[in-house]
């Protein structure tokens, strides 16, 4: 069994929708067995709650649903325009009481295009610890600060050395014991910070990976397609990764040619929906 989470804020009833999506390109692509954890609030509507459960359960996997205690409020306050309190719902994760008995878990972004079995996830992660039984989470460097290393340095942080937050193997009994509570980490690392902070939740975690021992994956991992503009690229030419569609989100308009993979599964869950009586 793999566990797999996703965290998000559905205020406006459609990042369910999205988090679907993203499921649904996971399920399409793997025939291990997966445990799908929902993190969510109070916002999460019924139809965002059934639509999960629809892929869930046409897909053959399982699927449990995690509400959330409230953030501290230095998480949930004065956040920039493109991010609210749900990008710090994934570091729930290790104190959450139902993942006790979870070793290793993956957590991924709602953005997210598996065009990949995210099982290779886990033997990638293998391979990269080379027998090292303390790394207790593993990434994918964050292409964008490449380009932005000015804005690192402002942050304390190496350009070089920067994890992208939205996709993350966590090690949570090592995390448990390295961090007691992960959420009071990240606030105390977010206040560290240089003010402005432009991504808080990630900015947040590479402080704390300075004292967490981590591993780095190959990019295909992570695959950033607001690098190099490989929003132009052809679909065809972007198998065999997971697609993380940072900024330029494939659900708005205009549409472009690298989106079609995620976008293709809107029918699909439209259909199944229509079929299931839950369609508007």
């Amino acid at each position: 069994m793999y566990h797999l989470a996703l965290a998000f804020r559905d205020e406006n009833r459609s990042y369910s929708l999205h988090a679907a999506a993203t499921l649904l390109t996971v399920c399409a692509h793997t025939s291990a067995a997966l445990c799908v954890h929902i993190l969510h609030d109070e916002d999460l509507p019924p139809q965002g709650r059934q639509v999960l459960q629809i892929v869930a359960r046409r897909s053959g996997q399982e699927i449990r649903f995690h509400p959330l205690p409230p953030l501290p409020p230095e998480l949930r306050e004065n956040m920039p325009p493109a991010f609210g309190p749900g990008a710090f719902y994934r570091y729930w994760l290790p104190e959450l009481p139902e993942l006790a008995d979870v070793e290793r878990l993956l957590y991924l972004d709602c953005d997210i295009c598996a065009l990949m079995d995210v099982t290779d996830f886990w033997r990638a992660a293998d391979e990269a610890a080379a027998g090292n039984q303390d790394i207790a989470l593993w990434g994918v460097r964050d292409a964008a600060m490449s380009l932005h290393p000015d804005y690192a340095r402002r942050m304390g942080l190496r350009p070089s050395a920067c994890l992208n937050s939205g996709v993350l193997l966590l090690h949570l009994p090592r995390l448990r014991r390295l961090l007691p509570s992960w959420m009071q980490a990240m606030r105390q690392a977010l206040l560290s910070l240089p003010a402005p902070s432009l991504y808080p939740d990630q900015d947040a975690l590479n402080v704390l990976c300075r004292r967490l021992p981590h591993a780095l994956l190959p990019e295909r991992f992570n695959y950033q397609m607001h690098v190099a503009a490989r929003w132009e690229r052809e679909p065809g030419a972007l198998a065999g990764r997971l697609l993380h569609y940072c900024g330029r989100k494939p659900w708005c308009e205009p549409p472009y040619r690298a989106a079609q993979p995620f976008l293709a599964q809107y029918a699909r869950l439209g259909a199944w929906l229509l079929e299931e009586g839950e369609g508007r």
